[in-house]
């Protein structure tokens, strides 16, 4: 029953192709198409001769191709590969990595960090103040998708702005010898830290864990559960206006990404 059912409906589809406009129209394009390549070979040689020729050919081609397009429509095959592509494109195109391999940008204020909340289920930030990815836009967004249950692990570990360490980042060249205006970026992110753990803290469903760090961190990094964005710690540059190296997750334990996924987990001690 089932097969008679697909047999029915397959040709179902056959016979709407082929009643389609475009169909027809493709027809006739085709049949244009073998009269221009006819003349052409009765035209004989010279310029006008190739000129048919070339001209029919297209003809042909356009409309074989315009055929299969709307044979692929009808038949519901082109949707899936689209929404194929572009799930694959989102994640390529944020870091501009492929699967496995890595890609530097000029500075990290070229990532959409907010596409990146979108895709992440586990977020985990370490950084100074890591300011460029508490920005209001994506904490807020951040705080939805805990809310909607679509992010189910944070994990947060910033420069303790009290420490020794943040005062001589704080005086480093990459703020310009204006060491409160670093001190004072690093405390603004732990307040929209501290406002996203409250929330999550009335969620049964999301785990969020903060850590103040004692030490600069060698590398700033952003990850969820499929990609990693590293930043070196550049005594001359703040986070947002250093290179970075993007990574997608390759699968396998000895990757790159679960390198540094692992080395965060170890420097916050903490597991996820």
């Amino acid at each position: 029953m089932v097969g008679r059912l697909a047999n029915e409906n397959g040709w179902g589809n056959v016979r709407s192709l082929l009643r389609a406009k475009t169909v027809y129209i493709a027809s006739l394009i085709f049949l244009a198409g073998w009269v221009f390549m006819l003349l052409g070979l009765l035209v004989g040689r010279g310029s006008g001769r190739d000129l048919l020729v070339a001209l029919g050919a297209t003809l042909l081609t356009s409309s074989v191709l315009s055929v299969i397009s709307e044979a692929a429509m009808r038949l519901d095959t082109l949707e899936p590969l689209y929404e194929k592509l572009e799930g694959i494109s989102a994640a390529v195109d944020s870091c501009g990595a492929s699967a496995g391999e890595g890609r530097i940008v000029a500075s990290r204020r070229e990532i959409d960090f907010a596409a990146f909340v979108r895709r992440s289920t586990t977020l985990f930030i370490v950084g100074i103040s890591s300011n460029d990815v508490l920005a209001v836009a994506v904490s807020d967004l951040i705080e939805d998708r805990m809310r909607s249950g679509d992010l189910t692990t944070v994990v947060v570990g910033l420069l303790n702005p009290d420490s020794e360490a943040s005062r001589v980042r704080a005086g480093s060249s990459a703020y310009g010898g204006s060491g409160g205006s670093a001190i004072s970026k690093i405390h603004a992110s732990i307040s929209v830290v501290r406002d996203l753990e409250s929330v999550a803290s009335g969620l049964d469903n999301v785990r969020f864990e903060f850590r103040q760090l004692q030490h600069v961190p060698s590398v700033s990094l952003v990850g969820n559960q499929d990609e990693i964005v590293i930043t070196p710690v550049i005594s001359t540059r703040t986070g947002g206006r250093s290179p970075s190296i993007c990574i997608l997750r390759r699968g396998d334990s000895g990757d790159t990404y679960s390198v540094y996924r692992e080395c965060v987990q170890s420097d916050l001690e903490v597991s996820f």
